[in-house]
């Protein structure tokens, strides 16, 4: 899955909240960059790609005040498993 540079840049948690809330980031909307950040915190954490693990790393973004759709977001990470 490609991850957006803007992302990439994120340096905490709060920063990648305020990348979602703001609607995404250049190519990426919202959705998109919840399910990259989902994607890349999963692998950082290297406890596998399994969907229960990119669920958990969505919904640690919820909790954080993120807001994007998140049924969108996990049609973006089955699709990137593909």
């Amino acid at each position: 899955m490609e991850i957006s540079q803007a992302l990439q840049n994120a340096q905490s948690l709060k920063q990648v909240v305020e990348l979602v809330n703001e609607g995404g980031a250049s190519f990426f909307d919202q959705n998109e960059i919840a399910a990259q950040y989902s994607w890349d915190a999963a692998q950082d954490a290297d406890y596998g790609m399994s969907i229960e693990n990119l669920e958990g790393h969505l919904n640690l973004l919820a909790e954080a005040g993120a807001k994007f759709d998140h049924s969108e977001a996990i049609q973006i990470l089955n699709n990137a498993k593909k």
